[in-house]
């Protein structure tokens, strides 16, 4: 269920709205947790303050506190986050001169499973140019759990999949090669 989207925009000092065009990191934050908190654990706005970048942070909509992820992947073609994300982009391009090749989503415990599931939904092509996720990401479903078989297995089925003899081939493994799947 998606509620009215918020979020908290950080500029940093130096920002000048006719000058060049500056990168945007959209912040994710973990489930239960809020902009403010995101703000103050992740040292963006820092960071922004140091490199002139402007950092958004929307506050989850939903009402289970955790972006709606698992159904995203679950579902496959609804896309809440990825709609959360591009609905941010395009408001804060809007309002601050933000250069949209330079978009980094990123996301904290709930939030980096909100960025895996971006990672791997094709409905995000195009919304951000770089990824980073912090603390847990798993893209399983809550609550449901994942058995340590049944991880291995899918391991073993992807490390097939992917043609690679064993744990060290699969290191070098393209990441291009592993978004294909």
């Amino acid at each position: 269920d998606q509620g009215t989207m918020s979020y908290d925009v950080y500029v940093p000092s130096r920002y000048s709205a006719g000058g060049a065009a500056v990168p945007l990191v959209v912040a994710l934050h973990g489930g239960g947790e809020s902009t403010a908190h995101t703000a103050e654990v992740t040292g963006w706005n820092l960071l922004a303050e140091e490199f002139g970048f402007i950092v958004a942070y929307p506050q989850d909509p939903s009402t289970t506190g955790v972006w709606g992820w698992a159904d995203t992947v679950r579902r496959g073609r609804d896309d809440p986050v990825g709609s959360l994300v591009a609905l941010v982009t395009t408001t804060v391009g809007d309002d601050f001169h933000i250069d949209r090749g330079r978009v980094l989503i990123t996301g904290q415990s709930a939030g980096a499973g909100s960025v895996a599931a971006q990672l791997h939904s094709p409905l995000s092509k195009g919304l951000f140019s770089a990824a980073m996720m912090s603390s847990t990401c798993s893209i399983g479903t809550p609550g449901a759990g994942t058995s340590l078989a049944d991880a291995e297995k899918t391991g073993l089925e992807i490390q097939k999949r992917l043609g690679a003899a064993n744990l060290e081939d699969l290191r070098y493994v393209p990441a291009d090669k592993i978004i294909q799947l």
